[in-house]
């Protein structure tokens, strides 16, 4: 784990730092008395970008740096193929991380990844969308979290309201008692904000939980 001057997101910025935490038993032991539960998890997964030259370390339509702690194992990224054969990539493999990745990183570890793909035909989205844990997750980017905020609440509700042919404003509504908005990565050039809905408000696949097998 390192701090770097002017990266995190801390008033006042922090110091140049770094320290090797151990992982045994399941758990990364920050410190002689305090033990926190690995819970291994990709940070970039993605595909190339229509336009430009790939970088892994920016979020956006095809993916890539969302350190979205849901994308673990057992769940399903929906990304919308943007070039010939996809070009997926993965990697930032971290032990443990806590939304948003405040001070830069997490507990990077190394590893391997084992993936399986498949093509979702009549299925659209138009920037990531993860299943997990029993629910449906959409990724906003932005230069302000507000502006990624309203990017993953529009996709939510865009899916919602396609799925149950409701108003914008019932599809809103109900988001506003179920959804939950959260921040995904603060501390890089583009901030990435979720927003999480349980799978049983959807009715059909792949959003909804019954159909489900990845």
């Amino acid at each position: 784990m390192v701090t770097l001057p002017g990266r995190g997101g801390f008033t006042g910025g922090l110091g140049r730092s770094g320290r090797v935490v151990e992982i045994a038993d399941g758990s990364v032991r920050f410190d002689d008395d305090i033990r926190i539960p690995i819970r291994p998890m990709i940070g970039k997964i993605g595909v190339a970008p229509a336009d430009g030259n790939p970088n892994s370390s920016t979020v956006g339509m095809h993916g890539g740096n969302m350190d979205c702690k849901d994308v673990t194992a057992g769940s399903a990224v929906i990304l919308p193929v943007q070039s010939a054969n996809a070009l997926l990539y993965a990697g930032d493999l971290h032990a443990v991380q806590g939304d948003g990745e405040c001070s830069l990183t997490a507990v990077e570890v190394e590893g391997s990844v084992v993936l399986s793909c498949h093509v979702l035909p009549g299925v659209t989205v138009k920037r990531p969308v993860v299943l997990s844990g029993g629910s449906v997750i959409t990724i906003g980017d932005g230069e302000t979290l507000d502006d990624a905020a309203r990017l993953a609440l529009d996709d939510m509700l865009e899916l919602l309201q396609a799925d149950r042919k409701w108003t914008r404003e019932k599809t809103a509504m109900l988001m506003s008692a179920a959804a939950d908005v959260s921040v995904s990565q603060l501390v890089n050039a583009r901030a990435s904000v979720k927003v999480s809905l349980a799978a049983r408000f959807f009715t059909s696949a792949p959003f909804s939980l019954e159909p489900h097998k990845h």
